[in-house]
């Protein structure tokens, strides 16, 4: 069975991946360095889930499942349905840092393995 997965559609919408997750980034630094602002955690939020639709838009359902994951728990967060809200940050952090190297993983393997 061959691949079936749109490189050329991957690629399109890489570019406005990487800038949107940079935009989530900035909203968790943001909160980080006021844990007044509230709104950045939803800002983050809309960030991810435009992330999470433009990888399911796409049918790259690996990466898209990372993003998932992602935006739940920043739905969580939002909630306030998280016990350590800074282990919760950094894991999100780290996720924001990980999605776009994951991209450029598939792009060169030609595989989307969650």
């Amino acid at each position: 069975m061959g691949d079936r997965h749109d490189y050329v559609a991957l690629e399109w919408v890489k570019g406005e991946i990487a800038e949107t997750l940079k935009q989530a980034h900035h909203a968790i630094e943001t909160l980080l360095d006021d844990p007044q602002a509230t709104h950045a955690l939803s800002d983050c939020l809309a960030c991810i889930h435009q992330v999470h639709g433009s990888l399911q838009m796409v049918e790259f359902y690996g990466a898209a499942l990372l993003a998932e994951e992602m935006e739940q728990l920043t739905e969580a967060l939002v909630a306030g349905r998280v016990a350590n809200q800074g282990e919760a940050l950094e894991v999100l952090m780290q996720a924001i840092l990980q999605l776009p190297a994951y991209l450029d993983r598939i792009q060169v393997a030609r595989r989307d393995l969650p």
